[in-house]
């Protein structure tokens, strides 16, 4: 039941190995409006805390959403399949976020660098860079819109940092 990351293994074989070091870990709080970021920062504390034991380090709410498969890992890549059942089970429905993307995501006081990121995070890979460009920068204030109509052929990322610089 080993994947070979070695993330997700049988909790009695871990008990009964003689492995008694506990380590206390606290997990990022849930983020329901992104659960590949919460995955991602979980990932990340377990490396660092060595820890190999998904499934007990899940909130009860969350551990409950994916039982089926912690009762019977499958024999192959169960973390990834874990993971990724987490993720579909508990994400925001892709359309309700593009939703949000298309009506009611605004710049306010952000640069337009985060202001991009933000869209970005809505839109995972379900919206093209071209389109992406487009609603990002018909949000921008019209001095910023009329500085950046020009760079058609430049990154997106790299539009950003002009539209950063634009007073």
């Amino acid at each position: 039941m080993r994947e070979s990351a070695g993330k997700l293994v049988n909790e009695h074989e871990q008990l009964t190995a003689g492995n008694s070091n506990r380590v206390a870990l606290k997990l990022p709080p849930w983020i329901p409006s992104d659960p590949d970021m919460w995955m991602t920062l979980v990932d990340r504390t377990f490396d660092v805390a060595k820890i190999t034991y998904v499934a007990t380090a899940l909130d009860l709410s969350v551990i409950m959403e994916v039982r089926d498969i912690v009762m019977n890992p499958p024999a192959s890549e169960p973390y990834k399949t874990l993971t990724k059942a987490l993720v579909n089970r508990l994400s925001v429905y892709q359309e309700l976020k593009t939703g949000r993307l298309l009506k009611k995501e605004e710049m306010g006081d952000s640069k337009p660098s985060q202001f991009l990121r933000r869209l970005r995070a809505l839109t995972g890979a379900a919206v093209s860079d071209d389109l992406l460009r487009t609603l990002w920068s018909g949000r921008l204030p019209r001095s910023v819109q009329a500085i950046i109509v020009s760079q058609k052929d430049s990154k997106l990322d790299d539009v950003a940092e002009l539209a950063d610089a634009t007073p």
